[in-house]
């Protein structure tokens, strides 16, 4: 027994203790409290700002876990969001898709900036026409989109849309009937 004490001790001193540490899964740390005035455009609700970039395949449960505070469940797959991946140009994230309605988006912040800390956040955006969302704080490095659902048009959007095509048809109809007239040669 103090043979194998020994061989532990060993390890210990030369760093070799990592093969006898257990690593568990922890939660994600919150470093700063985030505000949904931290981005420019229609920020409903946020929450983070998380140690660390959490913007990639190795720390999936953590963004699923934060996006569920938002009201988002996420199916984890990360090889769909990486495909939305932006990195800031300055402080401003330039979206190829145009972004309406409900909107979770993750936003990776350095140093840089206000704060001096390297974090996460995540926001719920109430998107209108959006391409572009800005980072206040300064440091912005790169984002990604999770989910944008479209609006549903109300009822009265409908009904006028509805009238739109009623009119265009009964234009249309009208321009087809063309007077009978006959010519006659003597």
């Amino acid at each position: 027994m103090l043979k194998h004490l020994g061989l532990v001790a060993k390890l210990a001193a030369f760093g070799g203790a990592g093969f006898l540490s257990f690593s568990s899964a922890s939660a994600a740390t919150i470093i700063s409290s985030c505000s949904v005035t931290d981005v420019s455009s229609a920020a409903v609700s946020c929450a983070g700002w998380y140690e660390g970039n959490l913007l990639n395949a190795n720390h999936v449960q953590d963004q699923t876990d934060a996006l569920a505070t938002l009201g988002l469940t996420w199916n984890g797959n990360w090889n769909s969001v990486d495909l939305t991946k932006v990195n800031a140009s300055g402080s401003v994230f330039d979206f190829s898709d145009v972004l309406n309605g409900n909107t979770w988006i993750g936003i990776h912040k350095g140093r840089g900036g206000r704060g001096g800390f390297e974090g996460t956040g995540f926001f719920l955006l109430n998107a209108s026409n959006l391409d572009t969302v800005s980072l206040n704080l300064g440091g912005a490095s790169s984002a990604v989109v999770y989910s944008s659902v479209g609006v549903v048009p109300e009822p009265a959007t409908w009904a006028m849309m509805l009238l739109g095509f009623g009119a265009i048809g009964f234009a249309m109809r009208k321009a087809k009937r063309k007077p009978n007239v006959s010519v006659s040669y003597a």
